[in-house]
Formats: structure tokens, C-alpha cells, sequence
């Protein structure tokens, strides 16, 4: 385990202190409030008089190996093609180290949800991290690397009031990270040490070793960086990643025109209203705008539904979507379901395959299918997708 020095440790406790006090909000339930200076004085005293021993984190480091034993990273987040001081809301969906980061709802320790506040790019103060990190202000941020994961590292840097962990859909709400050492959320065993305890935060390294189909977190102020991941032996790269960047920017097809897209036939169909009624007067677009959160070009649809013929079957996708209004159609395998949100269908089996968001909220997020699949048929009245990664038997 890594340690400093008392002076140290006080001149750094002083200076994030200050900072913490007078940079930063400090969060009473939702509303905000700032310290005086008579608290600055008594946090100094407090510091002088303590002394700056870990050995009450001793009992972390039993489960977790030293840093020299982590796995090698398979993929990786460090934020660094960031922008200094960029502030996401809830409901953003950003792109970190070519990786997908959506930025969601933080909930209190009373079970309350909220959507008020930021996170932000930031320059990291951590001895063990560099550059640029991600702070979370009374937010949560979900990662998605295009698979299924075996394992996941990331340094945090605590500085206080609750922090959540989603793993595998499963929400756990505590104050310190020594409350998950050493525990398991959704079968995956969660693992945490402190680095370089003080006064003010704590800077460590959080592990997480199982199954992982999807991961979140967050605080009321916390901040993360160098996120590392293996993926499972199933998962990784996309066998086939339909971009559409074979398509032509500004070309507007209708009903029964076909797109050849990555080697893939895609057939427009008649698109379903929600009472049932059918309309084949619809359009599809090729468009530059990222509605779905991509890049390069994407497709959007304007009433009209897109099949995707697999031929001799996939064994799974994940697509990028934007839905920005109106309802929405999927068939699998010839099953066909009309749905007005994508969080209705997540978690359910349509034609023996099961469906799932690993990142979810509001316009924009990942569908992800697992199963074989012979056909898809997808389409909206306001829908956009992109980067269909699609994995071969």
C-alpha cells in the first residue's frame, strides 16, 4: 500500500479542502449550501492534531491484489480526449476513448432519484492518476465497451455523501467504498482499496471480477479515471460493424427500396401505429446529424421499418439508437412487438432472444440482442441508428 508523508498529507488535505469548500457545492439532500471560514479553521486544527495513519484500510487491501497484479487492459477509458471543463447532464450520451458514456440519474441514500445536477471533465489532483478525469456531481455515468466484460478496474477519488454502483442492473447506494470491499453485486465479487487515505478523500482502486453485461457509477462527489477492462471469451470486437458508412449522406428511401449495407441486405417495410394501423408512406434517411449517438453517418426513419435479412443467423447485435418521439417496431425471428419506449423491452425475450440496454436514458442508448437471429425488423416515426455490431456464430 502506497504511503505519504503527515506534511504532505496535511498540505494536500489543506488544499482540497479549500478547494472542496469554496469550488465546489456541497450537497444537503438537493439543495446547496457553502461552508464559512470558521469550518476552514476547524478542519485545519482537526488535521494538525490527527495523525495520518492507514492502517484502518489494512483490512481493504486483503481483497484486492497489488496494483503489479491487475489484469492487462483489453480497453480502456482515461478521458483524456475530453474537454477541459465540458459538463454533461443527465440523459447525455458522450463518446470517451471510443467508448460509449451515458451520463443518468444519481439516487440518494432515502431511494429518491435525481436529475438536477452535472458531471464534468476535470483535471485530475490524484498522485496516481494524470491528465483529465470525470467528476460526478449528484450524477451517475454507465460504460459500455461493445461487450460483455470478465473484469473492470478504475480509480476514484471520494470526497464524500453517497456514491451508487449498477452492476448487471443491480443498484447499491453506500457512503464508503469499504462498504463493498469484499462483497458481490449480480454475482460479479467487488474489490476496493485505498490508496492514499486523508481527511478529505479517499483515492483508490475499485475491481470488479465476474460477468459484467453492464456497469454504472456515481456520487455526490466523486470523481473516476483509467477505467480498465477484459472482456469475456464471447465478447469483443464486432465480427461485422455496420456503420453505414458505405451509404450515401443526404439519400432519402421509401417503401419497398432496398440499402446494402457491410455485406448485409436491408429491406424497407410498412411501419406499425400504435393502434395497430399501417402506413408504408414513410421515409428513410441517411443523415450526418449523430442523432443516435455515433458518428459518420446513421439512418433515420420517419415511419418506416428496416428488416435486416441475417440469412444463415447471427448470434447476437448491439446497435446505437435515438428515439426521439412516437412509437416504435421490432420483430425477431417473426415475433413482433409495438412499444412506445425502449426501456419496455428491455429485460424481456422476443423470438427466443433476450434483449437488454447496457446503456439506457433519455433519447439515446445501446440495444443489445443475445441469441440467434435470423431476422430483425426495427423502425420508428423518430428514430435514428448506427453502428450495428453484429457477432457471427
Amino acid at each position: 500500500m502506497k504511503t505519504q508523508s503527515n506534511t504532505y498529507s496535511f498540505l494536500r488535505g489543506c488544499y482540497l479542502l479549500v478547494c472542496r469548500l469554496f469550488c465546489f457545492s456541497e450537497k444537503q439532500t438537493v439543495a446547496k449550501t457553502k461552508f464559512g471560514l470558521m469550518s476552514l479553521l476547524f478542519a485545519i486544527v482537526l488535521l494538525c492534531s490527527c495523525d495520518n495513519d492507514s492502517d484502518n484500510n489494512d483490512d481493504m487491501d486483503d481483497n484486492l491484489p497489488p496494483e503489479e497484479n491487475l489484469f492487462d487492459c483489453e480497453a480502456s477509458i482515461d478521458f483524456e480526449d475530453q474537454t477541459l471543463n465540458e459538463t454533461f447532464t443527465p440523459g447525455v450520451n458522450f463518446t470517451a476513448s471510443e467508448h460509449s458514456v451515458y451520463i443518468g440519474d444519481f439516487t440518494f441514500g432515502d431511494g429518491t432519484s435525481y436529475a438536477e445536477d452535472t458531471a464534468q471533465i476535470q483535471n485530475s489532483i490524484s498522485p496516481d492518476s494524470t491528465g483529465l478525469r470525470l467528476w460526478f456531481e449528484n450524477t451517475k455515468a454507465g460504460f459500455y465497451f461493445g461487450g460483455d466484460l470478465s473484469g473492470l478496474s478504475l480509480r476514484y477519488s471520494d470526497y464524500g455523501g453517497n456514491s451508487n454502483i449498477v452492476v448487471n442492473g443491480e443498484l447499491v447506494i453506500f457512503k464508503e467504498f469499504s462498504e463493498i470491499d469484499g462483497t458481490t453485486i449480480s454475482g460479479v465479487d467487488i474489490s476496493a482499496r485505498i490508496d492514499t487515505p486523508s481527511y478529505i478523500s479517499d483515492l483508490g482502486i475499485l475491481q470488479l471480477d465476474g460477468d459484467i453485461r453492464s456497469f454504472a457509477i456515481g456520487g455526490q462527489e466523486l470523481a473516476v479515471d483509467n477505467l480498465c477492462v477484459q472482456y469475456a471469451e464471447t465478447s469483443g470486437d464486432c465480427d461485422v460493424n455496420m456503420a453505414f458508412e458505405d451509404q450515401t449522406l443526404g439519400e432519402v428511401l421509401t417503401y419497398g427500396d432496398e440499402i446494402t449495407a457491410s455485406g448485409y441486405t436491408v429491406n424497407l417495410q410498412e411501419f406499425t401505429f400504435g393502434d395497430g394501423d399501417t402506413t408504408d408512406e414513410g421515409e428513410v434517411y441517411v443523415s450526418n446529424n449523430l442523432m443516435a449517438g455515433g458518428s459518420g453517418l446513421d439512418i433515420g426513419f420517419n415511419n418506416l421499418n428496416a428488416n435486416f435479412d441475417f440469412d444463415t443467423g447471427i448470434s447476437g447485435l448491439s446497435m446505437r439508437y435515438g428515439a426521439y418521439g412516437g412509437n416504435l417496431n421490432i420483430e425477431i425471428n417473426g415475433e413482433f412487438v409495438n412499444f412506445e419506449q425502449f426501456s419496455e423491452i428491455d429485460g424481456t425475450t422476443i423470438g427466443g432472444v433476450e434483449l437488454s440496454l447496457p446503456v439506457y436514458g433519455g433519447d439515446r442508448g445501446i440495444l443489445k440482442l443475445s441469441g440467434t437471429i435470423s431476422s430483425l425488423l426495427i423502425g420508428g416515426q423518430e428514430l435514428w441508428i448506427d453502428d450495428v455490431c453484429i457477432s457471427l456464430p
